[in-house]
């Protein structure tokens, strides 16, 4: 019984941890940059305001481990999570983003 027990719980451990966890929510530029705000939905949507006139549109985006991938019209914007709080901007998304 102990070990039927023990199987289950490991079987559930290791199930929740292969499981990506999900973004959510807006991350707010702390720079000056291109991009002002990345706000995460669902599974895979987004919507990015602009750092100029705050024009929001959307867009979607992949998770690869810790890089996230953002699709536009001209190029890929790249966000690495630092942690549940922060991502770091790469090439034209540069800056810090921190969760509101």
């Amino acid at each position: 019984m102990k070990k039927i027990v023990f199987l289950c719980l490991t079987s559930i451990l290791l199930l929740s941890s292969c499981i990506d966890e999900q973004l959510s929510g807006v991350y707010e530029n702390t720079e000056r940059g291109l991009y002002q705000t990345f706000e995460f939905k669902g599974k895979n949507t987004c919507t990015i305001t602009d750092g100029f006139v705050g024009f929001p549109f959307s867009s979607s985006y992949e998770r690869d481990g810790d890089i996230i991938r953002i699709r536009t019209d001209k190029s890929d914007l790249l966000l690495t999570v630092k942690n549940s709080q922060t991502l770091l901007g790469e090439g034209w998304a540069k800056g810090t983003y921190v969760k509101k």
